[in-house]
């Protein structure tokens, strides 16, 4: 009964909007400029060439399209990701948190927006972002749990607040998503001798420990 219904508008533009992006990212210049040339100014089209000038780089030229798209379709918190993303990884740290930010309000919980924010957070080197940073992070991983980069950051920001419990775990937590299970479990019970007795650390530390155990008696 769904054979003649047409297919979701909404569903259609993101769809170009992914394929975009995908292009964009993982092919050379002169691909995306075939795929999407100057003369095409759709959404995607100036999607997948800002990030292909991004990529170059070109940030200015880059920077120019994904402000145009901003203007456009201020509330779209991918548009305001790449943004800072560019600024981030060209340098300009302080000038890609604004940036970040906005993206994290328009998405508020996204594990991967979260994670990135945090990131640029962390990358600024002011002790006074390291604890929001580490809201963020904690708020990742909980979305998203087997998100490595977030719990590699997580170690940085525990380091920093001096809290070496905390940190032990999330080296932990690290280490069984890199599959490096022997030292996992080290941590873990390193963790559970630092963290107070029966709090939710303490109580995963036990369970990374435990399991890693029955694994290697089974």
């Amino acid at each position: 009964r769904y054979s003649e219904v047409p297919t979701d508008p909404k569903l259609v533009t993101a769809h170009k909007i992914m394929r975009a992006k995908l292009i964009g990212f993982t092919r050379p210049l002169n691909d995306v400029l075939r795929a999407y040339p100057e003369t095409d100014i759709s959404v995607p089209a100036r999607y997948a060439r800002a990030i292909a000038w991004y990529r170059q780089p070109e940030l200015m030229r880059a920077i120019k399209l994904i402000d145009g798209l901003i203007a456009e379709q201020p509330n779209n918190p991918y548009f305001w990701e790449l943004k800072g993303q560019m600024l981030l990884e060209s340098g300009r740290i302080g000038e890609s948190l604004p940036a970040y930010r906005k993206a994290v309000g328009l998405a508020p919980g996204e594990p991967l927006l979260e994670m990135e924010l945090a990131k640029a957070q962390i990358e600024t080197n002011d002790p006074a972002l390291t604890d929001p940073a580490r809201v963020h992070l904690e708020s990742a991983v909980q979305g998203e749990p087997g998100l490595g980069e977030a719990w590699r950051l997580l170690t940085v920001a525990y380091s920093r607040l001096g809290k070496s419990g905390e940190m032990a775990l999330a080296q932990a937590e690290y280490s069984m998503i890199l599959g490096e299970r022997s030292q996992a479990k080290a941590l873990a019970e390193r963790a559970a001798n630092i963290l107070p007795h029966g709090s939710p650390g303490w109580l995963r530390a036990q369970d990374i420990a435990a399991q890693i155990g029955s694994d290697k008696k089974s």
